[in-house]
């Protein structure tokens, strides 16, 4: 207490304005935010586990019927990125397959004409908001050249696969985050 605030009353947490305070690993179904130039709503959040101890946020978006996915991880900086998923097939070559064969992807994959190398890998738990189980799954992930754009695959069974694309972002880029009307 400073030497001016003498006499003042403290704010209890009840006062706190939590509306304008509200970032990124605030989101919770039926939160809004803007993010390029859309405002987008959270239709879902999950807590990702990974072996090593990280822990990431994932939110799945929606706006104007587009769909996307949301996350965000911060170790010794964050690492926010938006990515929307494809069938696995649209990566050239079978890389399923290649996968069930010699349980991981190749070290390099093409998508879309661009050429992303492995990056990392692993295992994982993914734990939706409102559930009791976590779901293992297996991830790899690859970037670009440049670093910027993502893929990752997900294995979630022995043949079941998830693929998405996208990008890195700053933490400035999500703005106005509102509560919504789900609880």
């Amino acid at each position: 207490m400073g030497l001016f605030d003498f006499g003042k009353k403290k704010k209890d947490d009840s006062e706190v304005d939590h509306i304008t305070d509200l970032g990124i690993p605030d989101l919770k179904a039926g939160y809004l935010f803007d993010y390029d130039m859309q405002t987008w709503e959270v239709v879902s959040r999950a807590t990702v586990y990974f072996d090593d101890g990280r822990t990431a946020l994932e939110w799945k978006i929606s706006s104007g019927g587009k769909s996307l996915q949301l996350s965000y991880e911060e170790n010794d900086e964050e690492y926010i990125t938006v990515t929307k998923k494809f069938p696995i097939g649209a990566i050239d070559g079978d890389v399923r397959s290649h996968i069930m064969e010699y349980e991981d992807p190749p070290e390099e994959i093409v998508y879309n004409g661009k050429t992303f190398y492995l990056e990392e890998s692993g295992p994982g738990e993914y734990l939706l908001d409102g559930e009791d189980e976590k779901e293992p799954f297996i991830f790899w992930e690859f970037v670009d050249e440049e670093e910027e754009e993502l893929l990752t695959i997900e294995q979630w069974s022995e043949t079941s696969f998830e693929a998405a694309v996208g990008k890195y972002i700053e933490a400035w880029q999500i703005s106005n985050i509102l509560p919504g009307g789900k609880p």
